[in-house]
């Protein structure tokens, strides 16, 4: 019985440890720097730059290829998006293509909920 018990007092101590770790990590992580507009809007115009991208600024789809998936998750969860964005800055967009991308989301939402219910064999 002893035995049981200090290993649960070790399983519980590594559990905080962890934590306390994963907490400072996640702190002074990189990812951090994109809480900051001005840190997001100076990335892709240097992006755009080094990249001679004719558009004000990068798409998502170009941001991806490039390997900035951390800047589109950024940017998506933390400024409101890729539109949300361009309002804010002032570049003109085509509403037809928030209005296309808000459907192609519906549509993949209603895939993947559609695939989970034929998975749990529960379509009937």
């Amino acid at each position: 019985m002893m035995r049981f018990e200090r290993l649960h007092c070790i399983e519980r101590s590594v559990h905080l440890l962890w934590r306390r770790h994963f907490q400072q990590v996640a702190c002074t992580h990189s990812n951090n720097k994109w809480n900051d507009i001005n840190a997001v809007v100076k990335e892709l115009d240097f992006i755009r730059q080094r990249h001679n991208l004719k558009t004000p600024y990068p798409e998502t789809k170009v941001l991806k290829e490039l390997g900035h998936t951390a800047l589109v998750y950024a940017i998506r969860k933390k400024h409101g998006g890729f539109g949300a964005l361009a309002q804010r800055l002032g570049v003109p967009i085509k509403p037809h293509v928030l209005d296309s991308h808000k459907k192609v989301i519906s549509r993949q939402n209603r895939r993947d909920k559609r695939a989970t219910r034929i998975a749990r064999h529960d379509f009937f």
